[in-house]
């Protein structure tokens, strides 16, 4: 179902049938990057609001980064994107928010009654085999986004 997260998507998805006293499994993946901070929290407050006990999210978020951090990033993208053969025509790290006040994922829902852990997202994507070969990247750990994974208490 299309939502903008600007408007009243809980009520949507009621409206829709959603039922909000049942557990429900939340993906927020690809997207808080390209959310202001303040947007960020309120989409999380949200996914509270019509989350009971058992209910799960996963999400995946970039830290902030300097520009010379975000320079490095653009040439990675254009990398993966020669390496697979895809025509890359967007600069995404002029899309992105890079708001110095964002939350932790992690910390804002361990703080809001979740039950929260991270992982770093080269070491998921080497355990799960989605590695990009050929497209190095430093084992820095703010070199790139994490999982965050949670239950509601």
């Amino acid at each position: 179902m299309p939502a903008d997260l600007r408007q009243d998507w809980p009520a949507a998805l009621r409206d829709a049938g959603f039922d909000p006293t049942a557990r429900t499994a939340w993906l927020a993946e690809g997207l808080l990057m390209y959310l202001p901070a303040e947007a960020q929290d309120r989409l999380f407050t949200q996914v509270g609001a019509v989350s009971v006990a058992g209910s799960r999210i996963a999400a995946e978020t970039a830290p902030v980064h300097g520009e010379e951090r975000r320079a490095e990033m653009r040439a990675r993208f254009k990398k993966v994107a020669d390496v697979l053969g895809i025509e890359q025509t967007i600069d995404v790290q002029e899309l992105v928010y890079h708001d110095q006040d964002r939350a932790s994922v992690a910390d804002w829902l361990t703080d809001h009654g979740w039950r929260a852990r991270s992982q770093r997202a080269p070491d998921e994507m080497r355990r799960v085999g989605r590695w990009v070969e050929g497209v190095p990247m430093a084992d820095d750990p703010t070199a790139f986004a994490e999982f965050v994974t949670a239950e509601r208490l």
